[in-house]
């Protein structure tokens, strides 16, 4: 490739994004907040965290679905949960013991059953693109109290829409909400990894090392 390093509009590709998924799940959990294992605060709840592009449910009831369910592990019925939506954290999972700390209501998904992202999926997400990411290595090296990560990829360069060179040896510096607030564009390719759903996403403004 004849690109440098520099800031570029990139692709991850669905099932890249189910990992990044997970992470964000997992900083999700009240239990997590609360002893400072995650890179999201507790005063960032009903408050702009995400891009508007975003929104993240948490459904126990998705057809066709084998890890539905009615209720959670502490017997509480499960209810589908907005988690994100119109840039705004609007819940996180909350079991009964930090229910009591927080005095809030459990919300029966102290971990979620199936993660879906949901918006206008289009078919055209590689416009702009300049990298479609495939593969992902390295991923354990997040760091889950602030999110910051720099992780090596295997890559394809994007040229008219169209996948052109393949590269190696790439390196992405970010932080996973940094990531989630510059969501460009969602693509209409929906991945199912166990309870996880989700399409390739396109994000602007991101820092590669070439």
């Amino acid at each position: 490739s004849n690109l440098s390093s520099w800031t570029y509009t990139i692709t991850l590709k669905n099932n890249v994004m189910a990992s990044f998924l997970e992470e964000l799940a997992w900083a999700l959990s009240w239990e997590n907040i609360r002893q400072k294992m995650s890179f999201i605060k507790e005063d960032m709840l009903w408050k702009s965290v995400f891009s508007p592009n975003l929104n993240l449910v948490s459904n126990p009831e998705r057809k066709n679905s084998c890890y539905n369910r009615k209720f959670d592990w502490e017997w509480f019925s499960t209810e589908k949960l907005e988690l994100v939506s119109n840039w705004i954290l609007k819940n996180i999972f909350l079991d009964y013991k930090n229910a009591l700390k927080f005095n809030l209501k459990p919300t029966g998904n102290p971990s979620f059953s199936n993660l879906e992202v949901t918006w206008d999926l289009s078919s055209d997400y590689l416009k702009n693109s300049s990298f479609l990411f495939t593969k992902l290595m390295a991923f354990h090296n997040i760091d889950s109290s602030t999110g910051k990560f720099a992780l090596e990829w295997e890559w394809f360069e994007i040229k008219s829409w169209k996948i052109d060179k393949f590269v190696k040896n790439v390196s992405i510096t970010w932080s996973v909400l940094d990531l989630f607030w510059n969501i460009e564009n969602i693509g209409n390719d929906v991945y199912s990894n166990s309870n996880i759903f989700t399409p390739s996403v396109t994000f602007k403004n991101q820092h590669i090392v070439i």
